[in-house]
């Protein structure tokens, strides 16, 4: 939670006479917006994660060959 929720938070249980419903809702707005941004961002790191893992596990089934199959091979040709 950042330092504005934090500030506004504290204010609303210290002075919660300075806050009309329609403030409420506009705080309850911004906060669900900034919650569903948070389940965005950590969809898109699940997706990334997936995707990483997919390219190591490629990559690891691409082993190269070994130094004296390569001199090997020359050698024959």
């Amino acid at each position: 939670m950042n330092k504005e929720w934090t500030t506004a938070f504290k204010r609303l249980r210290e002075h919660p006479e300075e806050f009309t419903p329609e403030t409420l809702l506009n705080i309850l707005e911004s906060l669900r917006n900034d919650i569903e941004g948070l389940y965005a961002f950590r969809d898109a790191l699940v997706v990334a994660s997936k995707k990483s893992k997919q390219n190591s596990k490629r990559k690891s089934k691409q082993t190269p060959k070994k130094k004296s199959e390569v001199s090997n091979a020359s050698s024959q040709t």
